[in-house]
């Protein structure tokens, strides 16, 4: 939750910044995947600590390495892909209602979405 609301507060802070770090110019195959960038592995790190927790916790038989790893990428994107789409339909000027509205709505979908993710990611890592 707080990575999440970290994100949105910088945004909001400085959107000329954050437009230009997601709507610079690319051209085809030059772009870098998200993941691959240091700043998404923050976020990742974070969701493998949860899931590695919740594995340890949950289950005689934690999670294979490999396993949580994917699992960690796969929920981070979705959580990425969650925070960024309504932050940039803020910045956009897209959503009803004022900045506490907006605010509420982001956070109320961080819960909403957020832990019943982390609980399904381990079956996001795939066979």
């Amino acid at each position: 939750m707080n990575l999440g609301i970290a994100y949105r507060t910088s945004a909001l802070a400085d959107p000329h910044f954050y437009r230009v770090m997601f709507e610079g110019p690319a051209t085809a195959g030059s772009a870098i995947p998200a993941v691959a960038e240091p700043t998404f592995d923050v976020l990742r790190q974070a969701v493998a600590r949860v899931l590695e927790a919740a594995s340890r916790e949950g289950s005689s038989t934690p999670l294979p390495r490999r396993a949580l790893q994917a699992a960690a990428e796969e929920a981070s994107l979705v959580l990425w892909g969650l925070v960024h789409g309504l932050v940039s339909l803020e910045l956009g000027g897209l959503l009803p209602g004022g900045p506490e509205t907006s605010a509420r709505r982001y956070e109320q979908a961080i819960l909403a979405v957020g832990p019943p993710l982390l609980r399904a990611a381990p079956s996001l890592a795939g066979p």
